[in-house]
Formats: structure tokens, C-alpha cells, sequence
């Protein structure tokens, strides 16, 4: 085999092994959940690889061993999810009322603070940016700008609690919607807060948070289904196809007008956001020359800790110039790892988090705690970052943190109400 049909081979087998994985798990499972849609969603990118290698990679040597590597590190990190029997769960326990009631206040405060500049954008740019093909670019243009060349930041307490506050806001609102009595209040509140985010990256020329939002709110509700009411689940489908229609067209307009307006370029583009991760990471992702020392996926850490991590996109550039690969393309949530760390230690630290969340996440009584939910939410974000780790650089690394103190705050007051019904007794 020349290395034109060696690559086509690797590619070919590894798309196989990922469609054997899938109809294997669905077989033994039978239910179509957060796991299937998972491996599901990796056997569609291992697919449109084989057309993406040939379209636009055919001067690239692709070899087999790095796909065996990303298949088996996704399968680890993945594991503790693919392990639960979702059909099986029954329902989710209620966290305590006042605490659940109180978190929820303080979210939609904290995201409202970023509501009025969210206003303004879409008003300024959203109709402009559907309307003209090439007004969605020169948005994106200047925000890009604007992020590339940042050095510095003002601290601004608001807009960081805000920002955390509106990415799981969703966790929440999704939660209101499996309860009988349902706060109308909170639900349009955090339903909301939900949408400020990415409204207000797509009125800013950007997409990668919308993406992660669509994404995260589907598996999310692909989860939660089973403990709504088959007319609210109906409904609640219904308004989930209608919202996602509606954000997927200044989605498609911002992708048209980074192609000049070509129509099928666009619609290649995606095709290839969803599969290159799997061909850079075959090239670059076991050796890149060099390890970002978890300047990505860890910064926020380092900086607490003092470590003086490159905390913006062009301090991280600069400072890691020297290797082959750096934060323009996609690579997966794995390559992300790798390239931190060096394989042996991306390896060591995926099975220590596996190993971490399935402890997290064991099932007593065919029932889950809420702050399951919320590990559970936080591993499946991790788990579909088939482009790059959506809980990387300091806004992702926040998401970490925060849901891991809310878990441990509703895991604290469920302990307290159940010393005080023991005591009863």
C-alpha cells in the first residue's frame, strides 16, 4: 500500500470500529440515550472524515495506532456515562426546596446583568447579519480581533458571575420541566438566562457557543424525557425543533458570510467542523512538538495556585509557537489533553477522572441525587467536545467549578434534611 490507500485503510478502520461500538452498545442496551447519542455522534464524525480526508487532506499521512488511542481514551472518559442504565432510572431526587429555589434567584440575577449589551448587539447586528452576506463576517472579524490580541482584563466580578451564572442555567431549567408543580417564574427566568449567551455570541458573529449550546441542551433533554409528562415532553420537543430552527438560521448566515456566500462551501464547513478533530489529531495529536503544560485546559487552576499560566489566546500563541498545532483548528476533547500534557499523563488523568466520575455517579434504587445530575451534566460536556474541550480556557474551566460546588452544596443540605427526618423517627 502506497500512503495515500494506508491512510484511506486507517480511516476506513476506524470508522468501522466506531459503528461496531455503537450498534454493539445500542444491542446490548436497547434504549437510545446520553451514551448512544455519544457514541453516536463520534461514529458520524469517524465517517465524514473518510470524505474530508479525501477532499481537502489527501497530502496528509494518516495512520491507524493515533485512532486507536482517541478511540480508547474517548471510551474511557465516556465510560461512567455508558455504564448507567438510563432506562432503568426512575426519576431524579429533589434537591432540597429553598436551597433549589435560591440557586435559581441567584442565576437569573447574575445572568440578567448581561442582558441590556445582549439586547443591543442583536437590535445593531442580528437582522443585519442574516440580511447581508457579508456583514455576519465583519462582526466576527472584530470580535476576533479583539480576542487574538487581548493581554490583559479588567476584573470584572459581574460579567464573570453573569457569564458562569447563563451556561448552567440550563442544567436547571431543564430540571423545572420535570416537576409536577413547575414555578413559572423561574422557568421563564432560567429559560432565559439559557439564551443570553449564545444569542449573544451568534449577534456577535461568533458560533462556537451556540453550537455548544444546542448541543449540551439536546443531550441534556435526552436525558431528562423520561421523567416529563408525555404531553409536556410533546410539547417541550415541539419548542426545542422551533427555537433550534430559529438560532440554526443566523448560524447558517454568519457560516455563509465566512465563505463570501457560497451556499455549498458553507455547507461543507460544517460537514468538516464535525470530522477534522479526528485528522489533526492523527497528525499532531500524540506529538506536537512540544505540551501547553495544561495552559488550556487548566488556567484557571494554574493561576489560582500561582503557577502564571498564558491565560489569553496570543500569550498562549506566542509562548507555545514552537509546536505544530495550535488553537485555530480542531482536535477533540482528547487532543486537548494530549497536547497539555503529553499521552502518558492525558492518559493518567482520564482514568483517574473516569474512575472519579463513576464513583460519582453510582445508582442506588433506580435513582439519581440532583447533584448527580449535575456531575453527570458535567462529564457529558466534556464528552462531546468532539471539536475541542468545551470546558477549556478560563470561561469553561469557571463552568468546572462552580458546578462542583453546587454539588456539593445540594449534596450538604440533602445530608442535613436527611439527619433531620431521621431524627424524627
Amino acid at each position: 500500500m502506497n500512503s495515500y490507500e494506508w491512510s484511506n485503510f486507517s480511516l476506513i478502520v476506524n470508522a468501522l470500529i466506531w459503528v461496531i461500538t455503537f450498534l454493539v452498545y445500542q444491542y446490548r442496551t436497547r434504549y437510545f440515550g446520553v451514551g448512544s447519542g455519544i457514541l453516536l455522534l463520534y461514529t458520524i464524525a469517524s465517517i465524514m472524515a473518510i470524505s474530508l480526508y479525501n477532499h481537502s487532506f489527501r497530502y496528509i499521512n494518516i495512520t491507524l495506532f493515533p485512532f486507536l488511542y482517541l478511540f480508547f481514551m474517548i471510551i474511557l472518559a465516556s465510560y461512567p456515562i455508558l455504564s448507567i442504565k438510563e432506562r432503568g432510572i426512575r426519576r431524579i431526587i429533589p434537591p432540597n426546596h429553598k436551597v433549589f429555589k435560591l440557586v435559581c434567584i441567584v442565576i437569573i440575577v447574575f445572568s440578567f446583568v448581561s442582558l441590556p449589551n445582549t439586547i443591543i448587539s442583536i437590535h445593531d447586528n442580528l437582522i443585519k447579519i442574516i440580511l447581508d452576506n457579508s456583514y455576519g463576517s465583519e462582526v466576527y472579524g472584530k470580535q476576533t480581533l479583539a480576542v487574538t490580541t487581548k493581554t490583559t482584563s479588567q476584573f470584572n466580578i459581574l460579567a464573570i458571575l453573569g457569564g458562569m451564572c447563563g451556561q448552567v442555567a440550563i442544567i436547571f431549567f431543564m430540571y423545572c420541566l420535570t416537576l409536577e408543580k413547575r414555578n413559572r417564574f423561574l422557568l421563564c427566568g432560567l429559560g432565559i438566562s439559557s439564551l443570553i449567551g449564545p444569542l449573544g455570541s451568534v449577534a456577535n458573529g461568533g458560533r462556537f457557543s451556540l453550537a455548544v449550546f444546542i448541543f449540551n441542551s439536546t443531550f441534556l433533554f435526552v436525558f431528562i424525557r423520561r421523567f416529563i409528562s408525555p404531553s409536556l415532553r410533546s410539547k417541550v420537543t415541539k419548542i426545542i425543533l422551533i427555537i433550534g430552527i430559529i438560532l440554526f438560521i443566523p448560524f447558517m448566515a454568519i457560516t455563509i458570510s465566512r465563505n463570501n456566500g457560497d451556499y455549498d462551501k458553507s455547507i461543507r464547513m460544517i460537514g468538516d467542523y464535525i470530522s477534522q478533530g479526528f485528522i489533526h489529531f492523527n497528525n499532531y495529536g500524540l506529538d506536537a512538538g512540544g505540551t501547553r503544560e495544561g495552559d488550556y485546559t487548566a488556567v484557571v487552576f494554574k493561576y489560582v495556585t500561582g503557577m502564571n499560566p498564558a491565560m489569553y489566546y496570543s500569550s498562549r500563541l506566542s509562548k507555545y509557537s514552537h509546536m505544530k498545532l495550535d488553537e485555530t483548528v480542531f482536535y477533540t476533547f482528547v487532543g486537548d489533553f494530549t497536547l497539555d500534557y503529553g499521552p502518558i499523563l492525558a492518559f493518567l488523568i482520564f482514568l483517574l477522572t473516569s474512575l472519579f466520575f463513576k464513583r460519582c455517579l453510582k445508582i442506588r434504587n433506580n435513582e439519581i441525587s440532583f447533584q448527580q445530575y449535575l456531575m453527570f451534566y458535567l462529564l457529558m460536556v466534556g464528552c462531546l467536545g468532539y471539536f475541542q474541550f468545551p470546558l477549556g480556557r478560563t470561561d469553561g474551566n469557571l463552568v468546572i467549578i462552580i458546578l462542583i460546588m453546587l454539588s456539593f452544596l445540594f449534596k450538604y443540605s440533602s445530608d442535613i434534611d436527611s439527619r433531620k427526618t431521621r431524627s424524627r423517627y
